[in-house]
C-alpha cells in the first residue's frame, strides 16, 4: 500500500509521508469532512444540546491541542451547527450528483 498526502498542507502526523505533488509532479487536493451525525431523528432540542456540548468541549485548549496534533483543522463556530451541516450536505449532493450519475459509479 502506498500512502501519501493529497492536500497542500502536511499535518504533523504525516510529516514523513511524501506528497502527491512530490511523487507525480501534479497537485491533488482532497478534503475530508467528519461531522458527528445521528441516524435517528431526535427532537431538535436534543440535537441542539448535543451540539452545544460538543462545541464547548472542542473549545477547550487541551482538546484543541490534541485535535491539532493529529492534523485536524477545526471549522469556525458558525459552521459547527446542525443547520449549517444540513445545508452543506445538501449542497455537496447537488454539486456531485450529476457527475456521479454520468460516470456510472455505483456502490456495491
Amino acid at each position: 500500500m502506498f500512502r501519501c498526502v493529497t492536500g497542500v498542507l502536511r499535518p504533523p502526523p504525516a510529516a514523513g509521508l511524501p506528497s502527491v505533488r512530490g511523487v507525480s509532479g501534479s497537485l491533488a487536493l482532497s478534503q475530508s469532512t467528519s461531522p458527528q451525525t445521528i441516524s435517528l431523528q431526535p427532537p431538535q432540542p436534543v440535537v441542539e444540546k448535543l451540539n452545544r456540548a460538543m462545541v464547548e468541549t472542542i473549545k477547550t485548549p487541551s482538546v484543541r491541542e490534541k485535535l491539532s496534533a493529529v492534523g485536524l483543522k477545526l471549522v469556525s463556530e458558525d459552521r459547527a451547527t446542525p443547520a449549517y451541516l444540513d445545508q452543506f450536505v445538501k449542497s455537496e449532493i447537488a454539486k456531485w450528483a450529476g457527475l456521479i450519475k454520468a460516470s456510472g459509479i455505483s456502490m456495491d
